[in-house]
């Protein structure tokens, strides 16, 4: 009984942190974004974003192929070195991780930029800068540089156990030191291989600030909010009807659109003190400032009334 009361606070912190938010993803998964109503339309409408998935799942899987790549050696010599050695040097591949995140991925920005520091030195030799930025390479280069720890730690703590009579014993019986590897080294090494593949793939798999930074318009990853304009060459003629009708449900209370214009409705007093700014703000919560400043040039159009289009399209420029 005094085992299981230890394991109580374990069990309420998987409660709040792992399955209430996997609840409300499924909840916001079946209900409707404007009604809340019940639907299976955002599940049907998933095939538009197959895209997306695939090239997540790729960019996810070469990355961690590579940290693999390169993990398994640096952890293969962490385990190796002496004992005094080996704090040290897992110090070094810890270190990059005491800085934030974020400072990594734009210092990365800062070398590959078109006017960055590689490209300063290359066109300081009288060469052409080249392209090393804005490309599914350079996200793969962020994911590795990123998360090459979570693959180095598991394999070095596997690696570091590894009883060492057993590689004399293949080496007394005649096995070659490739061989020894692939026959005693390797397999024992699996569960540490199959654990930083793991570490690596979902953070990768999810990941949204590299490939904002380093990626280009066409490197819209899962977990990337940003709903870029590649997004839209994506959409379906019934996405985009299904888009325009929760957007003309969100706008009904205060436009009417009965004679197809988009006529603005005074009848409430609360909307009066607004101008046209604050209500934007008030109506479209997700509608970016820049882009709420960018329609306040349409302002006298709209006061003259525009179409749904029109103004659909004038929003979500």
């Amino acid at each position: 009984m005094k085992n299981k009361a230890l394991a109580a606070p374990y069990l309420v912190w998987m409660a709040i942190f792992t399955v209430v938010p996997l609840g409300i993803v499924i909840w916001f998964s079946f209900t409707d974004s404007i009604t809340g109503a019940f639907t299976f339309d955002n599940i049907s409408r998933m095939g538009t974003y197959l895209p997306i998935f695939l090239k997540s799942i790729w960019l996810a899987i070469l990355s961690s192929l590579i940290c693999l790549v390169i993990g398994y050696p640096v952890a293969y010599c962490l385990a190796s070195a002496a004992p005094e050695r080996q704090r040290f040097l897992y110090m070094l591949v810890m270190l990059p991780m005491c800085m934030s995140f974020l400072l990594r991925t734009l210092a990365w920005v800062a070398l590959l930029d078109d006017t960055g520091i590689i490209n300063g030195v290359i066109t300081s030799l009288g060469l052409q800068p080249l392209p090393l930025i804005r490309t599914d390479g350079a996200v793969v280069l962020g994911m590795v540089y990123n998360y090459l720890p979570y693959m180095i730690m598991p394999l070095y703590s596997v690696l570091v156990k590894l009883d060492p009579r057993l590689t004399e014993a293949a080496e007394d019986l005649g096995c070659t030191p490739a061989q020894v590897f692939g026959q005693v080294t390797l397999p024992l090494s699996v569960p540490g291989i199959i654990s930083g593949f793991t570490m690596v793939f979902v953070p990768a798999v999810s990941t949204f600030y590299i490939s904002q930074k380093m990626g280009s318009a066409g490197t819209t990853l899962i977990g990337d909010p940003s709903g870029r304009t590649d997004m839209r060459q994506m959409l379906t003629e019934e996405t985009i009807k299904h888009n325009a009708e929760c957007f003309k449900r969100q706008m009904e209370r205060f436009i009417d659109f009965s004679d197809g214009k988009a006529l603005m409705l005074y009848n409430s007093e609360w909307l009066k003190p607004l101008n046209y700014i604050e209500l934007l703000r008030e109506v479209g919560a997700c509608f970016s400032v820049n882009n709420m400043l960018r329609a306040e040039c349409y302002k006298q159009r709209m006061e003259k009334g525009l179409s749904f289009l029109e103004f659909n399209y004038m929003i979500m420029q």
